[in-house]
Parts: C-alpha cells; structure tokens; sequence
C-alpha cells in the first residue's frame, strides 16, 4: 500500500502526463515530509519556466514564497501579498 505522499507523487505525475496549460492544485503537499515539498515546488517551478500554468491552493506558506504571484484570504478580504519568482 502506498503512503499519503507516494500517492499525492502519483496523482501529481498521473495529471502531468496530460500535459494540461494550466493546473489548479488543492494542497498539493497535503502528506508531503519537506524535503518531498521542497522537490515538489521545484518541480512545479520547473514546468512554470516551461510554460505551464498552476493556481495552488494551500496553507503551507513554503510554497506561496516560491510563488511568482500569491493572495492572502485573511478576515474575509483577499490581499496580494507579492511573489518571489
């Protein structure tokens, strides 16, 4: 039986041969460990150099700094709160 993140690897790498423009992720590093995020996002950073689209939604905030662009939903307002790449 594979664990919570051999089966989110799975799922990520099963979309990808789809090979969609643009991808919306839901906590994509939902039973990551952090070394599995950080290739996760660099992964993703990769494939976004390439070309490739992805809207994340998460609450790790390791991934919304290695964001080009991400928004903050705090007290019911959503506020840009800038992006590194």
């Amino acid at each position: 039986m594979l664990s919570r993140g051999e089966r989110q690897r799975l799922v990520h790498a099963a979309i990808d041969t789809l090979q969609p423009a643009v991808t919306i992720i839901d906590e994509p590093g939902q039973g990551l460990d952090p070394e599995s995020l950080a290739e996760l996002a660099e992964l993703l950073a990769r494939r976004a150099e390439g070309g490739r689209g992805y809207l994340i939604v998460s609450q790790r905030l390791e991934l919304a700094t290695l964001a080009h662009r991400h928004l903050v939903i705090a007290d019911g307002a959503v506020v840009e709160a800038g992006g590194s790449r």
